[in-house]
């Protein structure tokens, strides 16, 4: 008798950039890795639950690594594992280079060109209080895939105006819960 095995069910497609903030928390360390936390554990659940084909990690603010969103999307990983190595590889750097602030890394996102659609999925991180002034996330569809965004508000910022309409804004307190992870 010939025992047929199902196949996996198929993913669906989501090439995800998550796209971090090292510059609203200052120097204050713990809440940058308080916020790496969060991003791993959302980015297990995505792989988990098979949405995810790949996912790859876009820093701004302090850092020096992850810090070209070029080489962030030709460095997508396609497992969990891959993708966890980076999170934790994350290093905080305040050696007086101007950081890419919340406004900038948008407007960075907003003309970007992939020609490749290397992505099609953002989920993007901030925790800045203000962000009346923010511009709108708004990536140019003639130059890029992206057709998925979720603006995470961490630290319980809003990030409704700077989302929406295009996308879904989530707001977690900094103590967060396995309820704010599903969430995103």
């Amino acid at each position: 008798m010939i025992k047929i095995i199902p196949a996996p069910p198929a993913k669906k497609n989501l090439h995800c950039l998550l796209v971090g903030d090292l510059y609203n928390f200052g120097d204050n360390i713990t809440a940058y890795r308080q916020e790496v936390d969060f991003m791993a554990e959302v980015s297990y659940d995505l792989f988990q639950n098979q949405d995810i084909s790949s996912m790859g990690l876009w820093l701004y603010g302090y850092t020096e690594k992850f810090a070209s969103l070029d080489e962030s999307l030709n460095n997508m990983r396609s497992s969990y594992d891959l993708l966890l190595n980076d999170l934790y590889d994350i290093k905080y750097n305040n050696r007086g280079d101007k950081p890419l602030s919340t406004a900038k890394a948008i407007e960075t996102l907003n003309n970007l060109v992939d020609g490749n659609n290397r992505v099609n999925c953002l989920i993007f991180f901030s925790a800045q209080e203000n962000t009346s002034e923010l511009p709108r996330l708004d990536p140019d569809q003639n130059k890029s895939k992206i057709n998925r965004i979720v603006g995470v508000g961490f630290s319980g910022t809003s990030l409704y105006k700077v989302i929406t309409p295009r996308g879904v804004a989530v707001s977690v307190p900094y103590i967060y819960t396995e309820h704010d992870v599903e969430r995103v």
